[in-house]
């Protein structure tokens, strides 16, 4: 089966998510931002490959922001 894009991946773990825009190879993401609240807290990381196309989003503290993903 071939994987359908974009993909949202949860870590229950560590608590983020990660949005896949495409399959990203070893070394493809080689520029990364941050984004960030009001806080100057980091809410999200950026993935992006030499060419400056988005590769991926990570998001952190993702039970707030992905709920129906973690169970209760």
């Amino acid at each position: 089966m071939q994987d359908s894009y974009p993909r949202l991946e949860v870590d229950e773990e560590v608590d983020t998510a990660y949005l896949y825009f495409k399959n990203i190879c070893e070394g493809e993401a080689v520029k990364q931002f941050s984004v960030t609240n009001k806080n100057g807290d980091t809410v999200l990381v950026v993935d992006l490959s030499q060419r400056g196309e988005i590769l991926g989003i990570e998001f952190l503290n993702a039970r707030t922001r992905f709920p129906g993903y973690f169970p209760k």
